[in-house]
């Protein structure tokens, strides 16, 4: 998402406007400037020229504001791998909870943070809550913090060397990891192998806790079966109508 002063923030208009009318200039008019915009075509996909983009963005500054924030998209490989594998180790870490608990709808609403559904996992983790990959997985969401705020920044330095020497922790790197978007690329997969197993281990507990339900709470599972039973009936009904009508 772009930040900006307001939804009415001038860059942000350009940036609707490129997005909304860029297809509108191609294809190109005879006699129309041929030099093509790399970053660009990045974005509209289809070889947009110099004059198509000063006709959408009139002004100089926003122009070439605009043509920055492109060329960050097109050639910052590891923030956009940072960003991405931020969101699947969220999805894979809220998936771990939401199979824990018993009403996860009631979560729904507490709008929890990466940090703190990180800590809920953890938490209910039985043998690896003392796992340096959740240190791992803390320093991923530390980058994706700091690429929230800046692309280039000594800040973005400085957690990319704390992701690395905490990876480095866990296990011998290879020489291809020197590479930022593909250290970050092997990182978040070994995070999620990790995630893989704390959810299989949470899924062998919930397995537990519903054998030990049945026996435990025999009219639970009493009402379950009458509901499910009158649901059936109903349904038997509902057919036996439409099939008469």
């Amino acid at each position: 998402m772009l930040y900006c002063a307001g939804e009415g923030g001038a860059f942000w208009e350009v940036v609707k406007a490129f997005m909304s009318e860029s297809s509108s200039v191609l294809p190109q008019d005879e006699g129309q400037s041929h030099k093509t915009l790399d970053a660009a075509e990045i974005v509209g996909g289809s070889g947009l020229t110099m004059d198509g983009l000063k006709r959408i963005i009139p002004d100089a500054h926003h122009r070439e504001s605009f043509l920055r924030l492109v060329e960050h998209l097109e050639g910052d490989v590891a923030a956009i791998t940072a960003l991405k594998g931020h969101l699947v180790l969220e999805e894979k870490i809220t998936a771990a909870i939401d199979k824990f608990v018993f009403h996860p709808e009631q979560l729904e609403g507490a709008r929890l943070t990466f940090a703190q559904k990180l800590s809920i996992a953890r938490s209910i983790s039985l043998d690896e809550h003392e796992s340096p990959v959740w240190d791992l997985i803390a320093k991923i969401n530390t980058l994706r913090n700091v690429l929230s705020h800046s692309l280039n920044s000594s800040s973005r330095v400085g957690a990319m060397n704390k992701l690395r020497c905490a990876y480095a922790g866990l296990r011998e790197l290879e020489d291809w990891e020197q590479e930022e978007a593909l250290l970050i690329l092997s990182a978040v997969a070994y995070c999620l192998g990790f995630l893989d197993a704390h959810e299989q281990e949470i899924e062998r507990f919930k397995q537990w806790v519903g054998t030990l339900d049945l026996v435990v709470n025999r009219h639970r599972q009493a009402r379950k079966d009458e509901k499910e039973a009158n649901d059936s009936e109903h349904q038997m009904d509902s057919y036996a109508d439409n099939s008469s009508s």
